[in-house]
């Protein structure tokens, strides 16, 4: 279980339809290109650490082009929805031009079978075999990997502004959370 207790954080939040203060257009424009790769994968206790290797720049958030420096996967999320934890929750951790970024992408139980249910559920039980125990890692044997599945582009998502919502829980990070109805099943 990866429970976070960072005192002075406001990061993460619960997210919910009924505190939605408006709709955002210009400021809440997310496009990703990132490409595939095969993914070395860390287990790190709490959470497995994925490395990147993809598109350079792969992500262009309000005009300004990031790169991704780690993905996380936690059991259970570490947002809310609605009050409660998701089954799981992919981190993209992204930086660049001074800025970072991090995209949400809630991990739900359910039976839809898409691209993204497939090579999450393959790296899940790939890494639960090989790699048990913290410290461990592994190269994904699955084949080429892509965020791209994760997230479709044009789906609505949540944006906030907070610290990171886990340790050291400082900074100033862009949220971009997708809400659970475009979670990915598993």
């Amino acid at each position: 279980m990866s429970i976070i207790d960072c005192a002075n954080a406001t990061a993460p939040i619960n997210i919910s339809q009924k505190d939605v203060q408006g709709p955002c257009s210009l400021l809440c424009d997310y496009n990703h290109d990132y490409g595939e790769y095969v993914p070395n994968v860390l287990n790190k206790g709490s959470y497995l650490s994925l490395n990147f290797a993809g598109n350079l720049n792969p992500v262009k958030y309000n005009d300004l082009k990031y790169r991704v420096s780690e993905i996380r996967l936690y059991q259970p999320s570490l947002h809310k929805y609605d009050g409660v934890n998701a089954a799981g929750e992919i981190l993209i951790i992204h930086g660049g031009n001074g800025k970072n970024l991090i995209v949400s992408v809630p991990i739900i139980s359910g039976a839809s079978s898409t691209k993204a249910t497939t090579q999450l559920t393959e790296l899940i039980v790939e890494a639960s075999n090989r790699i048990p125990n913290d410290g461990e890692s592994m190269t994904y044997s699955g084949g080429n990997f892509s965020l791209d599945n994760f997230i479709t582009n044009r789906n609505p998502f949540y944006s906030y502004n907070g610290t990171l919502l886990y340790d050291p829980c400082g900074g100033k990070y862009a949220y971009v959370v997708y809400g659970i109805a475009n979670g990915v099943n598993i």
